[in-house]
Parts: C-alpha cells; structure tokens; sequence
C-alpha cells in the first residue's frame, strides 16, 4: 500500500531518518515552527535508514567522495534559509525518483 508519511526532523547538518525501502521524497515545510519531511512510501515491511543534510544558505554544502545529494526543498525560518538533502549511496548519483517506480497512480 502506498502512502505519505511525514518525518520531523531535528535543525542539525546531518540526521538519520528511518523510512521505508521504497520512499519518493516529496517535500519539506515548515509546521508549526518545525521542519517537517514528507515522503511517498510503499509499505512493503522493508525499512532503510537515510542520511538527511541540512544546509544554511552561504555555508559550505557537504563535499568529498562518496558523498552525492539529491534536493528535497527550502524552508525558511527567519533570518535563515535552510536548504534540506538526501545523501545518496554512489551508485544513486543523479537519480530522481519517479512516480513510476511506485507503479504510477491508480485512475
């Protein structure tokens, strides 16, 4: 069965997010003062952990081998803009998830 599910995340560089195997990163926004990640899941009883990146806008972005992000979203909490990533494994560099990896959408 396919769902969304909403994960809290804490205001720090690096985090670990337990979620389901198969996930499709939707979005992240502000609610009710709290980052919040909100993602596509298949709930297939297989869970991963994934690594959650947050950026401040002028800071340095993660570098070095092995590490590729992909974008999830920006929130703004004033005066800060925080820019939020998924690290990806290597093998992953440049993949976007699709909606068609979940079987597309039911008519």
């Amino acid at each position: 069965m396919r769902t969304v599910y909403k994960y809290p995340l804490e205001l720090k560089e690096t985090q670990t997010v337990i979620t389901p195997r198969q996930c499709a990163m939707l979005t992240v926004q502000l609610q009710k003062g709290q980052i919040c990640l909100w993602a596509e899941v298949l709930l297939d009883g297989k869970v991963e952990a994934r690594t959650i990146r947050i950026v401040g806008t002028g800071k340095p972005m993660p570098e070095g081998e092995g590490i590729y992000l992909a974008y999830i979203g920006t929130v703004q909490m004033l005066p800060y803009v925080w820019h939020i990533y998924e690290e990806l494994p290597e093998e992953e560099e440049n993949f976007v998830p699709d909606r068609d990896d979940f079987g597309g959408y039911e008519a």
